[in-house]
């Protein structure tokens, strides 16, 4: 067959298309006790699900009702790397910092911090550890206030097939709190390839300190939201 006569939409049709037809399947998947009809892309080797797509209505009520039913879609705000759009939200002058040997660093503040998966997690689901529900309010409000800054991708029209738990940390004293989620404890940090990395110990940089150097230092205060491991 010569698929460059033949057209997908108004791209030529390729043997890369046509292989990624044979991927796309209609599912009915149950959610919240109810069988909705998705859209489901699946790797080539047909075990694991790339993309879920809910099916939409043949009208909308609405131009809101549009937006909010495309806005619960997965991959509504992804960007053209896959990465949820509005997490990545560092600003262009801390690029300024960074060593031409640390490029790799530069490409997960620029797009987003791409999850290497070796394997498929196992399904999980299960309650949030105890110490959520100790601060339940500050948890909520801290949640809210992710999803608000586009942390947080949701909520969305499945249940994704692990869903992390989370526990939470207050420090009275400091009046601060943070929401913790448990990768270790999903199975979705052991799917993943481990990540390398060097620190510098305290020894190393007392040993370049000399009379009339000065040190300074600076805290992130949203450092670690939504860093895996």
């Amino acid at each position: 067959m010569r698929y460059g006569h033949l057209l997908y939409g108004d791209q030529p049709l390729t043997p890369a298309l046509c292989h990624l037809r044979s991927r796309l399947h209609w599912s009915r998947l149950r959610v919240h006790g109810r069988r909705t009809l998705f859209l489901v892309v699946y790797t080539s080797d047909g075990y694991h699900r790339m993309l879920v797509l809910k099916v939409p209505p043949r009208k909308f009520s609405s131009p809101s009702s549009r937006w909010a039913h495309a806005n619960r879609q997965m991959t509504f705000h992804d960007t053209a790397e896959g990465l949820y759009g509005p997490g990545v939200r560092y600003r262009e002058p801390l690029y300024e910092h960074f060593l031409d040997s640390e490029s790799e660093l530069q490409e997960s503040c620029r797009h987003g911090h791409r999850m290497n998966f070796v394997s498929k997690p196992h399904q999980f689901r299960r309650d949030n550890h105890p110490s959520c529900y100790e601060h339940v309010d500050r948890s909520q409000a801290d949640l809210e206030r992710s999803a608000l800054a586009g942390v947080l991708e949701g909520p969305l029209h499945y249940e994704p097939w692990a869903v992390t738990q989370i526990g939470s940390i207050y420090l009275p004293e400091k009046d601060k709190f943070r929401n913790v989620w448990n990768g270790r404890s999903s199975g979705v940090n052991r799917a993943m390839a481990p990540a390398t990395a060097r620190y510098d110990y305290l020894e190393d940089v007392l040993s370049l300190q000399r009379p009339s150097c000065l040190m300074s230092g600076w805290e992130l205060k949203d450092a670690f939201w939504n860093n895996p491991r």
